[in-house]
């Protein structure tokens, strides 16, 4: 296809040399520059396949050689911004990629000219129409992203007409990180943090294959939020084009508690069990522990409604027993945070509990592949982050097929939870968690 563009530009430049020396004199109908109704030429397609609702479209190929990241909960508008970020850091000629509306399509690099010294060609097809094109781009970006992205000059705006550069970058090819049969090598997603309504950002590893083997990339990407424009990408980054000087990364994380004192780990492990037992999910879990069992049954009102509560009979039937073995893990400020008053009642002494089911994250990857990255270290406490793996199903998965991967440590994407620990008069304490799943 670019051998072909630079012929038709060549000839197109030929023509006009010709055409310019035989001013004053009549020019025959071979020697006149091309007219540009005559460069619409009719084609069979550009042999993609789109998806057309939404804009922009995204194409069979980057649906298919893209691993999304599940958790953001906008694969689309993700998926449209690779789409759209490529046009400007690989090649400006996929703009063309896409039909017209009405399904026809013209054959691109038909009609050529130069602009502050560099060789464009005029855009036919879906985007032919800057408005259409700029509506496109901002679309998908803030407008102050895609302001410096406009700005670049690989698109110009002539007389309402979109114009495309000729030049185009290579991918990577030590890029490993699409859809592949290897695991390994799949490019996965950490780092995840979210203001509701205001910003999501997060972080890309990209895989690459280097002479020493495979290497990651951190790519940083960040969303944010309007009413009147939904979610738009002011950070974004294509591992396939990005900076090739930009330096490989190593996450220097912890795959067990080695980095605690033998007191720190028998206090971490215990409240981290005790608040996934008691403090995070249904509070009615306290029924299946063992050496607890349900007593009577009766109603309360809570919140305005009338819900269904029981007694605790067994191990933690004493509600004085269970806050002690609680402040024994957790700062009372940890307790009221997580609502222990609130999951828990007392009743002539015996622990009382609303009864209800919750769910969990059927992503998490169940513990067993956690590491811990530290954050510092200080008599008073202990800062680290629990980095929990959580793998997604990808459109070319069976559901046996994203259990095993998920089971056996194959993940997509990574989500950290700062974790804390204090010394009070009265030992370690947790003070800091959040249940993975």
């Amino acid at each position: 296809m670019k051998k072909k563009r630079l012929c038709a530009a060549l000839a197109l430049l030929l023509g006009l040399a010709l055409a310019a020396g035989c001013a004053g004199a009549p020019a025959s109908s071979s020697e006149a520059p091309l007219r540009e109704e005559d460069a619409r030429i009719p084609g069979e397609g550009s042999g993609f396949v789109v998806q057309l609702e939404g804009e922009p479209p995204v194409s069979q190929q980057v649906r298919e050689n893209t691993v999304t990241p599940g958790f953001i909960h906008m694969t689309e508008e993700y998926l449209r911004a690779r789409e759209v970020f490529r046009l400007f850091r690989g090649n400006p000629s996929h703009v063309e990629d896409f039909p017209r509306e009405d399904g026809t399509w013209y054959q691109p690099g038909t009609l050529s000219q130069e602009i502050d010294g560099k060789l464009y060609y005029r855009a036919w097809n879906r985007y032919e129409n800057w408005a259409d094109f700029e509506a496109m781009v901002r679309a998908v970006f803030t407008d102050e992203y895609a302001d410096a992205l406009l700005a670049e000059g690989t698109f110009r705006n002539r007389d309402g007409v979109l114009w495309y550069a000729a030049d185009t970058a290579q991918p990577d090819p030590a890029y490993q990180g699409g859809r592949t049969d290897n695991f390994l090598t799949v490019d996965q997603y950490v780092g995840y943090s979210e203001v509701e309504n205001s910003f999501k950002e997060f972080t890309l590893l990209a895989h690459y294959e280097g002479e020493n083997g495979v290497f990651v990339r951190e790519l940083p990407l960040r969303a944010e939020y309007t009413e009147e424009t939904g979610w738009r990408f002011d950070r974004f980054d294509d591992p396939a084009y990005t900076d090739r000087t930009y330096p490989p990364q190593q996450r220097q994380e912890y795959t067990d508690l080695s980095f605690l004192t033998e007191e720190q780990q028998a206090l971490f492990t215990a409240a981290r069990q005790a608040a996934d037992d008691y403090l995070f999910g249904s509070a009615s879990n306290i029924l299946r522990l063992p050496g607890n069992r349900m007593g009577e049954t009766f109603f309360v009102q809570q919140n305005g409604y009338t819900v269904e509560a029981a007694v605790v009979e067994g191990a933690d039937g004493d509600y004085a027993a269970l806050t002690r073995k609680m402040r024994g893990l957790f700062t009372g400020e940890y307790l009221e945070k997580t609502g222990f008053t609130q999951r828990f009642g007392v009743k002539d002494g015996r622990t009382t509990v609303i009864l209800g089911d919750m769910g969990t994250d059927i992503y998490y990857t169940d513990g067993a592949f956690d590491t811990y990255r530290l954050i510092g270290a200080r008599e008073d406490a202990v800062d680290f982050m629990l980095v929990a793996h959580y793998a997604s199903p990808q459109d070319y998965e069976t559901d046996d097929s994203f259990i095993y991967r998920r089971d056996t440590g194959n993940w997509d994407y990574l989500v950290e939870y700062p974790v804390r620990l204090v010394n009070t008069p009265e030992g370690w304490r947790l003070d800091t968690y959040e249940r993975p799943y």
